[in-house]
C-alpha cells in the first residue's frame, strides 16, 4: 500500500473529507493528488496530518511497509530523489537512488534518462562537468536527442548538461523542444532552460 492508499483508508476510517483531513496542513486540491499518488506529500506534513487526527505513527507505516513492492521504485520517486540532489546539491541522493535502480525491477522506468541525469547531476554538484568522459557525453547527447516527450525532468537534463554540447547541437535541441512541448507551460520551459 502506497502513502497516498494507507491516508486514504484512515480518512474513510475516520469518517472525513479530503478537506477535513488535509486540516490546514494542505490544501484539499494537493491532499486529492497525494491520495491518488499524483504527488507526494513531504515527510514532515504527512506526520502532522497523522499527528492531527490522533493517528499512530507506527501503525500506520506498518501498514505501507508490509504491502510495499521491495523490488520497485516508481518514477515519482526517481524524479523526487533526482530534482532534491540537484537542488541541494546533495551526492548521497544520487547514491542512494543509484542503489535503489540496482538493487530492484524498474521495468517502467526510462533509465537511460535516468541515468543520463545522474551523470550530469553528479557532476554537476561536485564541479566535475568538464571532466565526463566523452563516452558519458555521447550516451547524455543521444538519450537527450531520443526524447519525443519532453517533461521536466527531460528539461532540466538538458538544461544541466547544455555545457557539453557545441552551439549547433544545442540549436537542435532546442528546436525540438519547442515542437514537442505541448504539456509544460511557456514560463516553467524558460525558467527552466536558464537555470
Amino acid at each position: 500500500m502506497k502513502i497516498g492508499e494507507a491516508l486514504k483508508l484512515e480518512r474513510k476510517q475516520l469518517n472525513l473529507s479530503q478537506s477535513k483531513m488535509a486540516g490546514n496542513i494542505l490544501t484539499k486540491s494537493f491532499y486529492s493528488k497525494v491520495e491518488r499518488d499524483i504527488c507526494s506529500i513531504r515527510a514532515n506534513d504527512l506526520l502532522q496530518i497523522l499527528s492531527l487526527h490522533n493517528i499512530d505513527y507506527s501503525s500506520f507505516f506498518k501498514k505501507v511497509e508490509n504491502n510495499t513492492n521491495k523490488n520497485h521504485i516508481s518514477k515519482i520517486d526517481c524524479d523526487n530523489l533526482l530534482h532534491t540532489a540537484y537542488y541541494q546539491k546533495d551526492l548521497s541522493k544520487i547514491t542512494e537512488l543509484e542503489k535503489m535502480l540496482n538493487d530492484r525491477n524498474n521495468s517502467e522506468l526510462n533509465l537511460d534518462n535516468i541515468r543520463a541525469q545522474i551523470i550530469i547531476i553528479k557532476a554537476a554538484i561536485s564541479n566535475t562537468l568538464a571532466q565526463i568522459s566523452n563516452d558519458e557525453k555521447q550516451y547524455i547527447k543521444k538519450t537527450i536527442f531520443e526524447t519525443d516527450n519532453w517533461t521536466e525532468n527531460s528539461l532540466r537534463l538538458f538544461a544541466i548538461s547544455m555545457s557539453i554540447f557545441d552551439p549547433n547541437e544545442i540549436n537542435s535541441v532546442v528546436k525540438n523542444i519547442i515542437k514537442n512541448t505541448h504539456n509544460i507551460n511557456s514560463l516553467k520551459l524558460s525558467n527552466l532552460l536558464c537555470k
